[in-house]
């Protein structure tokens, strides 16, 4: 520190020292001086964008949080851009009501229209936990981008949310209409008519096509395992659900499995598969949906 100091009075407008000192500061935990070597930064109008992203993280570490939405708001179109929005995103979805995080976003599409697609996704996400506010988000933002995959997709997932399945199929069914091999649309929706339909055969057949673009993901894996145990080819299906599992030992794959392993008498093997996800995420609720509906008890 001191080392830096003298360089800094020897090289009072630095751009590159007082950034680099102000980082150093904000790894030692020295918040207060790293504060003001980003503020001297500033002042000297050369990089800018760095220096208010790592104001934004300064002032989160001093659980500022006001003061740190305004520093990443202040980050303009650069390689700290996107990161800058989602960490003021983060901290609107834990300290702001929802129509704050509607006129952050607005203000931020006003400063930055190139990024107004982006910007929509990440309010619809900020305002997640108010009832239908996600949806009214992604309604706006479909009025200005109509043909916006991202928007039409997020929109779908927050259909089905709310049970709105119908709805949620119209969405992913105009993104195939368009491209046919979407392969993240083909498997969402396959997937869900596979929990919510006995469009068994339907939901196989896109899940397959979502396996033919991608035939190593484990999601894709997973979803056609369990569409093969909801029609009863338990083979197919554990051969499926293992190589998802190998491949990503994730809470929700760990359901599916159990659930496979349980329906054949296997439980011993079906328990351990659950703990296992449950002591990654104690209250998964797909884990603890299975184990409510299934009559299963965890030791």
């Amino acid at each position: 520190k001191n080392e830096f100091s003298i360089l800094i009075s020897a090289n009072p407008e630095s751009p590159k020292l007082l950034l680099t000192a102000a980082l150093l500061s904000y790894e030692l935990g020295l918040l207060d001086d790293a504060l003001s070597l980003l503020n001297q930064l500033l002042e000297t109008r050369q990089r800018n964008n760095e220096a208010y992203y790592y104001l934004g993280l300064v002032e989160t570490s001093r659980n500022n949080a006001e003061a740190a939405i305004a520093s990443y708001a202040a980050v303009e179109p650069s390689a700290q851009f996107q990161d800058s929005k989602v960490r003021a995103s983060e901290l609107l979805k834990k300290y702001e009501t929802p129509a704050e995080i509607n006129e952050f976003f607005l203000n931020q599409r006003l400063r930055h229209p190139s990024a107004a697609e982006q910007l929509f996704l990440l309010e619809a996400e900020a305002v997640s936990n108010w009832p239908g506010a996600s949806l009214e988000t992604y309604n706006s933002g479909l009025r200005v981008f109509p043909k916006s995959f991202s928007l039409l997709y997020g929109r779908a997932m927050a259909h089905e949310e709310v049970g709105s399945l119908k709805k949620m199929e119209a969405d992913l069914r105009t993104i195939l209409s368009v491209d046919p091999n979407h392969t993240a649309t083909l498997n969402a929706l396959g997937y869900t008519l596979t929990n919510n339909t006995l469009r068994f055969k339907e939901a196989e057949a896109l899940i397959k096509r979502a396996l033919l673009m991608s035939p190593s993901d484990p999601a894709i894996l997973d979803s056609l395992g369990w569409v093969y145990f909801k029609m009863g080819e338990y083979a197919s299906s554990e051969d499926l659900l293992r190589k998802a599992y190998s491949a990503l030992p994730d809470p929700e794959v760990a359901a599916h499995l159990g659930e496979l392993l349980w329906t054949q008498g296997r439980k011993i093997e079906a328990i351990d598969i659950w703990k296992i996800g449950l002591s990654q995420v104690p209250t998964h609720p797909i884990i603890l949906e299975t184990l409510r509906r299934l009559g299963a008890k965890i030791p």
